[in-house]
């Protein structure tokens, strides 16, 4: 699996291609039928990512029985409305759909974020305005996303 680190400032062209930063395209495959998948992400920004990940995220999606309820037929809709299977040009550009420029309110600069196993393409004013989430600090961060959901066992034998 590729693994996506660092944030950088792109330009995006009249044609609505962006392009990868090299540090990002040297981790993906070579393969000729490789591919990419851009769809809508969670805070109105993109996410691109492997082909293989998307099958993955949706084999969860099923995993969990979640198929069949509105809001995740509705999640399922969006991300197949707004997605689109992608390849990269001789220039390492990918291009963009005008659904999705929107979605993220994307006009001519992208900031490329690398979400170690995605990558993540945001409106620069947006990202800028920080989430109150990633205003706090990283060990707060860390305390949440590593916490252990099971309640503590009893010492003593019970």
């Amino acid at each position: 699996m590729a693994t996506f680190l660092g944030e950088f400032d792109h330009s995006i062209d009249d044609k609505r291609r962006l392009a990868l930063p090299a540090v990002f395209r040297k981790r993906l495959p070579k393969d000729d039928e490789f591919g990419l998948t851009v769809i809508p992400g969670i805070d109105e920004c993109l996410y691109v990512l492997p082909e293989d990940q998307l099958h993955s995220m949706m084999e969860r999606l099923s995993s969990q029985r979640r198929g069949w309820d509105e809001l995740s037929r509705a999640y399922q809709t969006n991300v197949g409305r707004l997605g689109s299977n992608v390849g990269l040009d001789s220039q390492g550009r990918l291009s963009l759909t005008e659904l999705q420029m929107k979605y993220a309110g994307l006009k001519d600069k992208a900031i490329v974020v690398g979400c170690i196993d995605h990558i993540q393409v945001w409106n620069e004013a947006r990202y800028r305005e920080k989430p109150e989430a990633r205003k706090l600090n990283m060990r707060q961060l860390a305390e949440h996303v590593f916490r252990d959901d099971k309640p503590a066992r009893k010492e003593g034998g019970d």
